[in-house]
């Protein structure tokens, strides 16, 4: 929707002074808890964590950086085909009553659905189980998916599972026990040197390594037996899944089937032989024995919540839990073309190394594949994004659009409701032209989320936009894991599906308007030529006009108009 164009090549020196400021940043950030893109809670360091963080600091005054071990050994593997032997190889051939070269769809927009998929999925694959995340907690949620992964592998099921290493700290013990296991491989991409504290504290031991550090792997997937296959935005954790008492994200993923499958394995299997992917054995060390890693993991994911019974429940389109529909072997699934794209993992050591595109794009990354598309529009553009900074050229290809009359209506978060306000304040930047050329904006509003049945989060949580999604001309539908901000674009690896089905362009455009119905602030210019917010709760027939940004306070405000005309775009 708001991709940029290509960039301008950057001089070394120039390159190397960002960089600089956006390890600066990253530090920062994890430091505060604010990370690149699940943004935890904030987690202020304890006495011990300042304390290593300052011996790491003198450490690298001396000259003692850490480094990446050279000559690691990887040994290379691929995607298990699909066999209908297998139970989900049957139920998706049984599932396929139509042509060659389709795929099948499910979206998944209902939290605890989403997580029931993926619990489905793992507890009945025999074959093969591919994951690649950029986040996958430390909570009941992500123990529960480990302590499934670890089953699979127990049952003869070959494991695969490629992290970003930005999230780890602290979890070495833990994943080297899944990664004892037998049937399993374990890999940390684009990983720091430094293991020990927490995130700031390894950041801070990398920094001879400014150049890589600040980007990373963003892409989230699951593929079980060549099968089926969930993408989209969610990491793995209880906010994703509304098991999380004080925030959960409003987000969105898609399961697949047929044709995608293939592509989207071979994009898995490109990340995974990729030299930015380190087995965790040849950067994690430990004490314990393969045993004793093991006994440990079993006792700490034993302490996992079960995941709710929805036997009796539907999601917010009306689907059935996943496992219900694979226990009478068919899903009622909408067919359609589509095609998946992701980044080059190379992107991570080399910005210019953007070409990896998948088996039907065009372009040469997944935002210029966005770009195309959304310039062949004729009629409409819908969007959802968490952070929407649309940098110089992405404003440039809005004003294409509004020019030969194409509606453009975009949905992202309030400042009340986004979890990075650096992101926020490269917003604002763009905010009061977008309302100029006659963009219509939605502002996510915690408050009203959290008060709303039909949004089904819990009466004392908040709620944050995460879905990445556009709807092109009620016709195409693009579903990822990328941001329209320059992270994505600039230093992130992303992927992303394309879909050509109006049927599901339908089902996520009545999500998105469910969404700005009760849960969401319009935004408009003011007779002052300000921003302006309306709130007309659903049902209660009046409206209130608000002059300020809403749910926020003074202080608030005031820090984000001081200090965001002087953070550097990069950074946000």
């Amino acid at each position: 929707m708001l991709p940029a164009l290509s960039h301008p090549q950057t001089p070394p020196e120039t390159a190397t002074r960002t960089n600089r400021i956006l390890a600066f940043g990253l530090i920062c950030n994890a430091a505060l808890g604010l990370d690149a893109d699940s943004r935890s809670p904030p987690t202020v360091l304890s006495m011990n964590d300042r304390c290593a963080c300052l011996s790491l600091m003198w450490a690298l005054a001396l000259g003692a950086c850490a480094a990446l071990p050279p000559g690691v050994v990887r040994p290379p593997s691929s995607a298990i085909p699909m066999s209908p032997a297998s139970v989900l190889g049957a139920a998706a051939q049984a599932s396929a009553n139509v042509g060659p070269g389709l795929s099948g769809f499910r979206l998944l927009p209902t939290a605890r659905f989403a997580l029931e998929a993926r619990t489905t999925l793992l507890e009945r694959a025999q074959q093969s189980l591919d994951l690649q995340y950029y986040e996958l907690r430390n909570d009941d949620s992500g123990r529960r998916i480990l302590a499934l992964l670890r089953d699979a592998a127990m049952r003869g099921v070959r494991v695969r599972l490629l992290l970003d290493d930005l999230h780890t700290a602290g979890e070495d013990a833990l994943l080297l026990g899944l990664a004892s296991q037998p049937n399993v491989e374990l890999r940390l991409f684009n990983p720091l040197p430094a293991r020990q504290g927490q995130v700031a504290c390894r950041l801070i031991a990398s920094l001879p390594q400014l150049g890589r550090l600040h980007r990373r792997m963003h892409n989230k997937m699951l593929i079980a037996d060549g099968a089926f296959a969930i993408v989209g935005g969610r990491n793995i954790g209880d906010s994703y899944f509304l098991r999380d008492a004080d925030t959960n994200f409003l987000d969105l993923d898609l399961l697949a089937t047929g044709a995608l499958v293939v592509q989207l394995a071979s994009l898995f299997d490109a990340y995974w032989n990729s030299a930015q992917a380190y087995p965790i054995a040849s950067i994690a060390r430990t004490e314990l024995s393969p045993t004793q890693l093991r006994a440990d993991f079993d006792r700490h994911t034993a302490a996992s919540a079960p995941v709710r019974d929805l036997a009796d429940t539907r999601d917010a389109l009306g689907h059935r839990p996943l496992a219900i529909d694979l226990a009478e072997g068919r899903l009622d699934l909408a067919w359609a073309p589509a095609w998946a794209v992701a980044d080059d993992p190379r992107k991570v050591v080399d910005r210019e190394s953007k070409v990896f595109p998948g088996i039907a794009a065009t372009a040469a990354s997944v935002r210029e594949e966005l770009r195309q598309q959304v310039l062949h529009a004729t009629d409409e553009v819908v969007a959802t994004t968490p952070y929407l900074v649309p940098g110089r050229e992405g404003m440039q290809t809005l004003r294409q659009l509004r020019g030969k009359g194409v509606r453009l209506t975009i949905v992202t978060n309030s400042l009340a409701a986004i979890d990075e306000p650096f992101a926020f304040a490269g917003y604002l930047r763009y905010r009061p032209e977008l309302l100029r050329m006659g963009v219509d904006i939605y502002e996510l509003s915690p408050g009203r989320v959290a008060r709303s049945h039909r949004l089904h989060l819990y009466a004392s949580s908040s709620g944050r936009l995460h879905a990445k999604a556009v709807v092109i001309d009620r016709e195409l539908v693009f579903v990822g894991s990328m941001n329209l901000d320059p992270r994505s674009d600039r230093h992130n690896t992303e992927v992303a599906v394309f879909i050509e089905s109006p049927a599901l362009a339908q089902q996520l455009l009545h999500l998105i308007e469910l969404v700005t119905r009760d849960g969401g602030y319009r935004v408009r210019l003011g007779t002052s030529g300000a921003a302006e917010w309306v709130d007309a709760p659903p049902g209660s027939g009046d409206s209130a006009t608000l002059t300020e940004e809403p749910e926020t306070s003074l202080l608030q405000r005031f820090f984000l108009r001081l200090l965001g005309p002087w953070l550097p775009e990069d950074l946000l």
